[in-house]
């Protein structure tokens, strides 16, 4: 097997191999071959100091309904984009079974995951 013309294209190709039985046996790896590849670490963003925080999505016809629902009651509260913000994100899914679901509320220290209108009112002291 011939693997100058492959290792144009693929550099981190073996220089040697042997075949056998129709598969290629590694002799000898290129460096860059061998480079571990570190995930580069996100940013860990602090959870909002606030009574009320709403993660959300643009997207969702739920957040929808939380912000007017918020908005009409004149709740003030912090939102947070998951889509945007991964580690807000994470701690959605801690809190949802492992599903980014939105919208998830924060009202006090008590979790609210998905839009529970009248579990809202109820933390928030309107019902």
């Amino acid at each position: 097997m011939d693997l100058s013309v492959l290792s144009m294209y693929y550099p981190c190709l073996p220089r040697e191999c042997e075949a056998r039985s129709g598969k290629s046996v590694v002799k000898k790896v290129e460096p860059e071959a061998a480079v571990i590849f570190k995930k580069k670490a996100q940013p860990q963003t602090p959870e909002p100091e606030a009574d009320v925080v709403m993660y959300c999505t643009e997207w969702c016809p739920g957040c929808r309904s939380a912000r007017t629902f918020l908005k009409e009651h004149h709740i003030d509260y912090v939102e947070v984009d998951i889509s945007k913000d991964r580690a807000a994100a994470a701690r959605v899914r801690a809190w949802a079974d492992g599903n980014e679901t939105t919208p998830t509320f924060n009202i006090r220290g008590t979790i609210v995951v998905d839009w529970d209108r009248y579990r809202v009112e109820k933390l928030l002291g309107l019902d």
